[in-house]
């Protein structure tokens, strides 16, 4: 009877579990941004980046890109 009470009960707490641990139906999206201080075809590290940055929207984020950034303007990011 102990066996039989306790298999029941582990049940009952795994089906409490997976109930509660569901996904939410409105996932929000992530989001990368990137800002270069020059191109993103300068064959260097914005390109990199860039290309990095395109991966990432290949796997669902919503990217935003800026090129040649001054060094004044990126103290405000």
């Amino acid at each position: 009877m102990k066996k039989k009470m306790s298999i029941t009960l582990v049940l009952i707490v795994v089906v409490v579990l997976f109930v509660g641990c569901g996904t939410s139906k409105t996932e929000a999206k992530m989001k990368a941004a990137l800002l270069t201080g020059g191109p993103v075809n300068d064959g260097g590290w914005n390109q990199l980046a860039y290309e990095g940055l395109q991966k990432l929207e290949v796997a669902g984020f919503e990217i935003a890109n800026t090129e040649n950034v001054s060094q004044d303007s990126q103290k405000c990011y």
